[in-house]
């Protein structure tokens, strides 16, 4: 769903919640956090979440508040995140714990290596994860083994 589908979408008075039966929303070229947010606290029986080439010009407590939504979404068993961060920002690891996600994509922001670790950690029953990985320091080593 691009922004203007979305304003169209809601201009006839509905709302995600009038579906219960929606296990899958991939979301197309959205610049707005906000409109991301909203839509998910829209759909919490979501299974499967994609975001495709969304674009995030926050601030850090505002992708941190982002990665939260997403980790109390309490089916969501799929998790692809394509996303573009305003210069300068990085990936949030989230402080909620996600009991449900079981495969996780994460494209298009760099992941650190102790990033990885901490996602792990907040996400215990994931089997697959996918990230951009790069390396800050040349001494950087995964002290945790990866299973």
């Amino acid at each position: 769903m691009q922004k203007q589908q979305i304003h169209l979408f809601r201009s006839h008075g509905w709302t995600l919640n009038q579906f219960p039966n929606l296990r899958s929303l991939s979301l197309d070229h959205i610049r707005s956090n906000e409109i991301i947010e909203d839509i998910l606290l829209e759909c919490q029986c979501l299974t499967d979440l994609k975001l495709i080439g969304c674009y995030f010009g926050c601030r850090q407590q505002d992708i941190l508040r982002f990665m939260n939504h997403v980790w109390c979404l309490p089916s969501l068993i799929r998790c692809s995140l394509d996303i573009d961060l305003k210069h300068g920002l990085t990936i949030a690891i989230p402080t909620n714990i996600s009991l449900s996600i079981k495969h996780l994509a994460i494209v298009g922001v760099p992941c650190r290596i102790n990033q990885l670790i901490n996602f792990c950690d907040c996400t215990p029953h994931l089997k697959s994860l996918a990230v951009d990985l790069y390396r800050a320091l040349d001494d950087e080593i995964v002290q945790t083994p990866i299973v």
